[in-house]
């Protein structure tokens, strides 16, 4: 990087993947159904690559040579470059948090005096802020979604298929929406809030630290009615891990 408005790589990467997200549920998400990108390379010419399971450890766009990752609400594609044991890449832009950056007060004051503030827009919707004319709708984005999602063992039509929308559709969405917000990006502290959104999904996957000791304590000085609502409260049916943030003898909990 150079100054606010730069940042030299000789490639761009647009990826995206389609999985289970398994809303709702409790669970990490499922593992990927396929991993698509559009990759601009140093004579600026479009590759699209198309991988489905078993994937390579190493991305074919991940050649040794620097490039830039742009995705639209890349915890998504984090979670799949864990389930595969591929690297976060470096630097990465994610779309959805600088258009939070840039649109932030103005959803706020659309709020009004509740103080709620709107949800975070779609790929589509936010495409749309940008002027960026797309070749899908949310009919069609739902119908492929729910194609992932409603199923765990997919046809090699179906696979075929959600590759078709993740390469024709969401990536090439993505790309589209980074020329058109290029100008207003700040390159400086883009890939900072990319790594985040990247390390905000790692930070899911293993769960927030719990100290059992205190809650044991706590436990202990509960009449035995609260204490078991205390205890259960936390416990029950949630899966714990051992990790090195917890190494201190605390137990992790998703």
């Amino acid at each position: 990087m150079s100054g606010d408005h730069e940042i030299v790589c000789s490639r761009i990467v647009f990826p995206d993947t389609e999985f289970d997200a398994k809303k709702g549920r409790g669970e990490i998400p499922g593992f990927p159904l396929c991993i698509c990108a559009i990759e601009i390379d140093e004579e600026g010419h479009i590759i699209k690559h198309r991988l489905k399971a078993p994937y390579p450890k190493r991305m074919p766009w991940d050649r040794g040579t620097p490039f830039l990752t742009v995705g639209y609400a890349l915890g998504a594609e984090a979670g799949s470059f864990m389930h595969t044991g591929s690297a976060f890449p470096s630097p990465a832009i994610d779309l959805y948090a600088e258009y939070m950056v840039l649109h932030n007060s103005e959803m706020v004051q659309a709020a009004g005096d509740d103080g709620s503030k709107r949800p975070g827009p779609t790929l589509i919707q936010a495409c749309r802020r940008y002027g960026v004319v797309l070749t899908m709708d949310e009919a069609y984005k739902e119908k492929m979604r729910a194609l992932a999602y409603s199923k765990s063992e997919h046809t090699p039509e179906e696979i075929a298929d959600l590759q078709d929308y993740c390469l024709n559709d969401d990536c090439d969405a993505t790309m589209k929406l980074f020329f058109a917000m290029l100008p207003y990006l700040d390159l400086l502290r883009a890939p900072i809030r990319g790594a985040f959104m990247m390390e905000i999904e790692r930070i899911r996957w293993r769960g927030k630290p719990i100290d059992m000791p205190l809650i044991d304590w706590r436990s202990s000085v509960l009449p035995r009615s609260s204490r078991e609502c205390a205890r259960s409260s936390i416990t029950s049916s949630v899966p714990r891990f051992t990790t090195p943030a917890c190494s201190n003898g605390a137990l992790c909990c998703d």
